[in-house]
């Protein structure tokens, strides 16, 4: 964003920003969980992980290959919950490992070919 945005979107009235920010994630459920990130304590970030997670699971399914890139969009957003969320390293492990096991729905509900799912582990939740 360039500086000079930034400090125009600084003078602007905070309530029109608010209905701004509310438009804007209303479009993406990513950009909501992002303002529901900013907003809300961490334990509710770990619930919200969970939560995510099993809808994820029991969404049942099949996503082709071209909506692949945007769950595993998805899925990194959803790691973001657990980022924001843990308030000890047991917690974290434990949230992770529910991540990893539920590894096969996720492979089993989409055509990960281009390998963007695998990525998610790879690169996001190692």
């Amino acid at each position: 964003m360039s500086e000079s945005l930034k400090t125009q979107l600084l003078g602007q009235d905070p309530e029109k920003l608010v209905e701004l920010i509310f438009d804007i994630a209303g479009e993406s459920e990513i950009s909501w969980a992002k303002i529901e990130r900013l907003v809300s304590k961490p334990s509710d970030n770990s619930k919200r992980f969970v939560q995510r997670l099993n809808d994820i699971k029991n969404r049942g399914g099949f996503i082709p290959w071209k909506y692949t890139s945007q769950f595993a969009d998805k899925l990194t957003d959803l790691l973001e919950d657990l980022n924001s969320g843990v308030s000890s390293p047991e917690e974290g492990f434990r949230l992770i490992c529910q991540f990893y096991k539920a590894d096969s729905f996720f492979f089993e509900m989409a055509d990960d070919s281009s390998g963007e799912i695998g990525g998610v582990f790879r690169n996001f939740a190692a």
